[in-house]
């Protein structure tokens, strides 16, 4: 049986960029660890109780997961195994201590035993740091074939902003408070002006709303569409989503929110590009992820450009 994993999931799960789309991920579990809590009884006794934790993998990184304490039976059973298949149909990411979380409410197993696909590595905790974040030109993006073969590359550009689409630049979400994050996942109309969470399995009488924008950013050696999301799309439009959206859509104004769009095009920006291919059923693209933008300040951008030309100079 062939099995495809979804290419980039541990990236998306850990990033928070899963909460863009209805994702399902289909990965492998490449190791099961097990631990004890403890539970209370009506007698005031603890009882002690196994639950695991699950190692998954989608063939470049893996990550560690907790196991809901319901689908447990799962591993007890030798249904789910080292080298399963599953499908994620429900799950939650939480930040605890600046680390996620993932907990896996419930999933379906589509393969019980398969030998281990590829050669996933630890998904690192942490974005790069500044220093790490390497000077390229937008047309180096596609000639250097940055993002592919498994690779994901983090790359700075000076760029100027096109244009932005209008439509759909921001969609809503769910608001209740997960730890010490909101949920944030996509939530859809009921049909009576609220909105039901699926992850939460609620109805809330008001949605946030999330950035999603698409930029077309050009500079001297030519131009490439990225995306930004939630805070990163926020820093660039320097209004929230919500305020943005109610300006165009509840209080109609479309002169204000062309003039906050306007404000934003024809300005150079520092760039900080996630560079990572992604399939599309068959089909394989580049997606630049904007992790920061900064509005350029020639007096610090001059001083940067004359230490690269410096470092050029002493080669």
């Amino acid at each position: 049986m062939a099995v495809n994993l979804t290419a980039g999931a541990i990236w998306m799960l850990s990033t928070g960029e899963w909460q863009t789309m209805d994702l399902k991920p289909v990965l492998q579990v490449i190791d099961i660890l097990a631990f004890q809590t403890q539970t209370p009884t009506e007698g005031g006794e603890e009882n002690m109780r196994d639950r695991y934790r699950v190692l998954l993998s989608d063939g470049y990184f893996h990550r560690q997961a907790v196991l809901s304490a319901n689908r447990s039976e799962l591993v007890t059973t030798q249904q789910l195994q080292k080298g399963s298949i599953v499908k994620l149909t429900k799950f939650l990411c939480i930040t605890i201590r600046e680390r996620i979380i993932i907990k896996i409410i419930d999933l379906n197993v589509i393969l019980g035993e398969c030998d281990i696909i590829g050669d996933p590595k630890p998904f690192p905790h942490e974005l790069p740091s500044n220093n790490q974040f390497i000077w390229k030109t937008l047309s180096q993006i596609k000639d250097e074939k940055l993002g592919t073969f498994g690779n994901t590359d983090y790359i700075t550009v000076n760029a100027t902003i096109w244009y932005i689409k209008r439509d759909n630049f921001c969609y809503t979400t769910c608001p209740i408070m997960l730890g010490d994050r909101k949920c944030s996942e996509r939530v859809v109309n009921n049909g009576d002006g609220r909105w039901i969470c699926k992850k939460c399995d609620q109805i809330v009488d008001e949605c946030d709303y999330r950035y999603d924008l698409q930029l077309h950013i050009h500079d001297h050696t030519g131009l490439t569409w990225v995306n930004a999301y939630g805070e990163t799309g926020e820093e660039i439009m320097g209004v929230s989503a919500k305020d943005l959206y109610l300006l165009k859509h509840e209080e109609e104004d479309e002169d204000a929110f062309m003039e906050s769009v306007r404000g934003v095009l024809f300005s150079e920006y520092n760039f900080k590009l996630k560079v990572k291919e992604e399939f599309l059923g068959d089909e394989a693209r580049v997606r630049s992820i904007v992790v920061k933008a900064e509005k350029i300040k020639y007096s610090s951008n001059t001083k940067n450009l004359l230490v690269r030309v410096s470092s050029v100079s002493n080669v």
